[in-house]
């Protein structure tokens, strides 16, 4: 939405924050409303409380300023006020979904029961059923994925507009890595590590590998460790496969030093469960590995992933097997010089296809599109 306030068009954010209530960043106009500012899960209630009153900031925005579109990101709350503002304001209604929350929040309980993973599943029982009455209701949806449009969007073939996440702007404009002089090959996997996406999958890969290979090699684990239970399950079987050397737990890593690890790396790992919610998700790490030259493994399941990874020739996408995974990075170990040249196509792809600027441009000419026809109508 950043790039997409540029020329004439203006984005208006009602947000929850503390600060000035109302603030100008070029074309972007923020207003913000009441946050609370308790910490932890309380915090999180009562700001989600302090959303209602974005009703009120909305409809100001809408009675002094020309908006077209009324666009809500995820939130049950504000999607309930943006349907309604548009609907009495005559405004098209846009739904962005990030997630299939309801899937992940019961393979969260599935696979980590407590009585907050139980809240949490609660929650989205409850919230599912509205998240489909917005999606069918809005004039735009968005999802993040193409497979999630195919999958929410078989009653609405028509108002289907995928908006899948881009790499960050300070990953397009880094140096890509080099993949040159290898004495350790260096894999990267970056995710949240928690028991749903089955980190101790990797471990027994990395066993695999060990097995197989006498070429040095690290896989290393980033990203924030919400469980400290899992963490020491995870570090007793590194240990148990004598892999300390091999898999690193390095937890939450700087947003600008992670770039810096993949541009060091030579192979970036993608491998998800296959669950629903996964399969459905946007591709964030395969796209910034590419994004910096890097080239991947990524199992096929996830939808999107695969066609990324397919299309750009930028990796290999197994099946979610312990055997085809090894498989696909012993080959990729076995050619070192096939690592730039894949590198560099991954990379070229996503310079070409998968910008927030390609695809602001491209969000403006449906929007604009579907305007000229409401005018048509009305006129």
């Amino acid at each position: 939405m950043i790039y997409f306030a540029s020329g004439m068009d203006k984005v208006h954010w009602v947000v929850n924050g503390t600060g000035p209530k109302k603030q100008v960043i070029g074309n972007n106009v923020i207003y913000l409303t009441r946050s609370s500012k308790t910490i932890g899960r309380s915090g999180y209630l009562l700001s989600r409380f302090f959303s209602i009153l974005k009703y009120t900031t909305a409809r100001k925005v809408l009675r002094s300023s020309k908006v077209d579109i009324i666009l809500i990101n995820d939130g049950i709350i504000e999607g309930i006020i943006g349907f309604i503002l548009a609907k009495k304001n005559k405004k098209k209604f846009a739904f962005y979904l990030s997630s299939h929350f309801l899937d992940m929040d019961f393979n969260e309980f599935i696979t980590s029961p407590s009585f907050f993973s139980f809240l949490n599943l609660m929650k989205s029982l409850l919230a599912h059923p509205f998240i489909l009455f917005l999606i069918k209701n809005s004039d735009f949806f968005h999802p993040i994925s193409e497979a999630m449009g195919r999958y929410y969007g078989k009653t609405i073939p028509n108002k289907v507009y995928p908006l899948p996440l881009c790499p960050a702007k300070s990953f397009l404009e880094k140096d890509p890595s080099t993949h040159k002089n290898i004495k350790k090959f260096d894999m990267v996997y970056i995710g949240q590590v928690t028991p749903v996406r089955k980190i101790d999958f990797l471990v027994d890969i990395a066993k695999e590998l060990k097995f197989f290979t006498d070429k040095p090699f690290r896989i290393r684990i980033i990203g924030k460790i919400y469980r400290k239970s899992y963490k020491k399950k995870l570090e007793k079987k590194i240990s148990r496969y004598s892999l300390m050397n091999e898999v690193e737990l390095l937890g939450e890593v700087p947003f600008e030093n992670v770039s810096n690890i993949i541009t060091q790396s030579d192979l970036g790992l993608s491998i998800l469960p296959p669950i629903l919610a996964y399969r459905i998700s946007s591709p964030t790490k395969v796209v910034e590995y590419l994004s910096l030259g890097l080239p991947v493994v990524g199992n096929r399941e996830i939808e999107d992933q695969c066609q990324l990874i397919e299309k750009s020739g930028g990796g290999i996408s197994p099946p979610y097997s312990k055997t085809d995974i090894t498989s696909a990075i012993l080959t990729l170990m076995a050619n070192e010089n096939d690592l730039k040249y894949l590198g560099e196509k991954g990379r070229l792809y996503i310079l070409k296809n998968r910008t927030y600027e390609k695809l602001s441009k491209q969000l403006k000419e449906i929007y604009e599109m579907s305007l000229r026809k409401k005018n048509e109508v009305n006129s």
